[in-house]
């Protein structure tokens, strides 16, 4: 009977090792599946010294959105402007990938990567916009390619990166 449930116990340990390894290995992202954001963050800080503009930013952001998400909704965000959320007026350009996990409720997450710039005449003159991937047709890394945001900010060194993850 005792060696009936060891071997049991063993047989259903294999089945969830399997179930678990197919899942994280869905996707082309390889590692678990992130269940928090907490990942992704993670992926993004490692490789935040490494851009050095917004052509590298979209790179490293679209290897982080084929990374797995336990998430019921993901979603990928582009949106620029002049803002004041540093308490100084800084034109930004945000990547953000938004979540819905069982474990936040109703709230989302949002990892973050964002790329700020001195507010010269010429940004201003860009104004502020956004769209969502379910905005666009297509990729929405091409569609963010084909921007004018991003056609004049492609190869310019921003004045500072920082990645965020936050419930909204």
């Amino acid at each position: 009977m005792v060696v009936a449930s060891v071997v049991l116990v063993a047989v259903l340990l294999v089945a969830v090792i399997v179930l678990v390894g197919c899942r994280s290995a869905s996707g082309t992202g390889a590692g678990p599946v992130d269940r928090n954001g907490a990942r992704v963050e993670s992926f993004l800080k490692s490789e935040k010294d490494g851009i050095a503009d917004l052509e590298g930013a979209v790179e490293v952001f679209q290897r982080m959105c084929e990374m797995p998400a336990a998430s019921e909704m993901d979603m990928k965000l582009y949106e620029y402007g002049v803002y004041s959320f540093t308490g100084e007026p800084l034109f930004s350009v945000d990547l953000v990938r938004q979540f819905q996990f069982p474990s936040t409720g109703d709230e989302y997450c949002q990892v973050r990567l964002t790329l700020y710039y001195e507010p010269t005449e010429e940004l201003e003159a860009l104004g502020s916009g956004n769209f969502w991937d379910e905005d666009v047709e297509g990729s929405f890394f091409d569609a963010v390619r084909d921007d004018a945001v991003y056609q004049q900010l492609a190869h310019r060194t921003p004045d500072e990166i920082a990645v965020d993850r936050s419930l909204t």
